[in-house]
């Protein structure tokens, strides 16, 4: 299936913002262009543990467009540093991307 990419970016991120990042991810060339452009954006679903709420399995991190190999995620709440402001929906994301899988998403 060749390399995979997760490119993510927080909402609250001024600097390099969200819209900037979709913008690229949608004009890079690449063999599925077209299909990405297209796929439509689902909810990108964590575990709450670790959060403090335990009435709650999981919570709604942010909304992810994907094809095939290649994501692009916008975390809400968050900023430049998505790991700073989102540690433990960062580290669910992270551990999904390297235990060899693009984050799921839900439709």
């Amino acid at each position: 299936m060749g390399l995979k990419v997760l490119i993510y970016a927080g909402d609250q991120d001024y600097p390099c913002n969200w819209l900037g990042n979709k913008a690229w991810t949608e004009k890079l060339l690449w063999g599925h262009k077209d299909d990405f452009q297209v796929a439509p954006y689902q909810e990108f679903i964590a575990p709450a543990v670790g959060l403090g709420d335990n009435s709650i399995s999981e919570i709604v991190v942010g909304s992810m467009r994907q094809y095939k190999n290649f994501a692009f995620l916008r975390v809400s709440n968050a900023g430049h540093m998505v790991p700073k402001d989102k540690p433990v929906e960062s580290l669910h994301m992270f551990k999904q991307f390297l235990n060899g899988r693009v984050p799921e998403a839900v439709p």
